[in-house]
């Protein structure tokens, strides 16, 4: 446990170096259980009030089973979130993930479900089978009633 603790430091750390170096200085990292730490965040971003509001890009990289179904929730819930990059090392573990992101509104799934527009393999191992994919997505664009078919 100790030492996964220190692998997740070091990676954010990492991460918050090479956003320094880069310029960027308006990013959050989040430290803790995604389906505990996600909602609760994102419920934040979609308090804010109207003028204050922020465009939000969300970039998940969930283990090898995908998402917790409460993150996707939260995720469909914010609506200052209109783009989401998702990587994932199995797209099997992830089908459920994407087809819960795009799928109309449901009692379970609020909020404007979101288009795939980009899935980009990325070979971080060669000479091997495994390929991680990358995956863009955008807010879908509601229509008017009278024109959804």
């Amino acid at each position: 446990e100790r030492e996964r603790e220190r692998v997740r430091c070091t990676s954010c750390v990492l991460v918050c170096f090479s956003l320094h170096h880069a310029g960027i200085q308006n990013a959050e990292f989040l430290a803790g259980p995604a389906e505990t730490v996600m909602p609760t965040r994102l419920q934040e971003l979609e308090a804010q009030p109207g003028e204050n509001k922020t465009t939000v890009i969300g970039v998940v990289d969930p283990p090898r089973g995908g998402l917790h179904p409460k993150v996707v929730a939260a995720i469909r819930t914010c609506s200052a979130l209109d783009k989401l990059v998702y990587v994932s090392c199995n797209i099997v573990g992830a089908a459920q993930n994407i087809v819960d992101l795009c799928r109309p509104r449901s009692k379970r799934l609020k909020g404007e479900p979101f288009q795939l527009h980009r899935a980009v393999p990325v070979d971080l191992f060669p000479h091997t089978d495994h390929c991680e994919l990358v995956l863009f997505f955008t807010r879908a664009v509601s229509l008017p009633p009278d024109t959804q078919k």
